[in-house]
């Protein structure tokens, strides 16, 4: 601790002399368009989903649809992002011959993830509205 003035000079010297701060912004760059553009493929896809959910399953394709969402949210939702994004980046693209740059997968990847969240919380806002209020708003109800 008794050096601490040396410190700051090297820190001055790393951060901005040598542009170390070019670093750092670009970093918050590429973290704003990941949680901006995950965020926006999540509530599409969380809002797809979650129709999907709450629709009547009286036929086969909303049946199939319904058991397909349940899998994704599931398998989405029970598994941690650093494991989907290393699956996604060393696994799945490269199986299917894809290249796609490593920015790009994250806002695909967290966009997956977002849009298995959004479709639940969106999913349990749906199915807490009372069966009462549904003839007052649903035309079809």
């Amino acid at each position: 601790m008794g050096n601490f003035g040396r410190k700051l000079e090297k820190f001055w010297e790393i951060f901005y002399e040598n542009g170390g701060y070019t670093k750092v912004l670009t970093g918050l760059k590429n973290t704003l368009y990941i949680a901006v553009a995950g965020l926006a493929i999540g509530i599409i896809i969380g809002t797809i989903i979650a129709i999907i959910e709450v629709f009547p399953k009286y036929k086969k394709l909303p049946r199939i649809l319904d058991t397909i969402c349940r899998f994704y949210v599931g398998l989405f939702r029970g598994s941690p992002i650093v494991v989907q994004l290393l699956v996604a980046y060393y696994v799945v693209l490269p199986l299917v011959k894809i290249n796609i740059p490593p920015l790009n997968v994250c806002v695909i990847v967290f966009g997956l993830n977002s849009g298995a969240y959004v479709s639940e919380i969106m999913r349990s806002g749906i199915m807490s509205v009372d069966p009462g209020r549904w003839k007052q708003v649903a035309p079809w109800g």
